[in-house]
């Protein structure tokens, strides 16, 4: 949460938790207005507050919220694991790709230096020992 002001084009506009205590706190450390439970997530998207959430849910709720947001069309960034097993994985990648939102999975080393050479390198064609001469 104290990464969303650094972004320069996000700004959190509405907490969902299960926990009273931590919507209070939370809500006044970052002056978020808006505040529901689980049971008031799928207003959200008819409600114009929201075009994407962060989602950091216990693990297990993962599939459900994000085949929720993706279907009404609102972007989610995962928090990781994606998901508890491989079946949830590809439902929710599914969903995304029917619904044309976006999903990512928060990673930290998505656009780290070394993956994104790793990511160019395989990508064309070259293979580690190519990649890497022997001296």
């Amino acid at each position: 949460m104290p990464g969303v002001a650094k972004t320069g084009n996000s700004v959190m506009t509405v907490l969902v938790t299960g926990d009273a205590r931590k919507a209070r706190e939370l809500s006044e450390k970052y002056e978020i207005e808006h505040v529901c439970g689980y049971d008031g997530f799928d207003a959200l998207p008819k409600s114009g507050k929201i075009d994407a959430i962060y989602l950091a849910t216990p693990n297990t709720m993962h599939r459900d919220f994000t085949i929720r947001a993706l279907a009404a069309g609102i972007h989610v960034l995962c928090e990781k694991p994606m998901a508890p097993t491989i079946e949830d994985c590809r439902a929710m990648i599914e969903a995304g790709q029917k619904s044309g939102a976006k999903l990512m999975i928060a990673y930290r080393l998505h656009f780290e230096e070394a993956t994104l050479e790793a990511i160019d390198t395989c990508g064309a064609g070259n293979s580690a020992s190519r990649a890497f001469p022997e001296p």
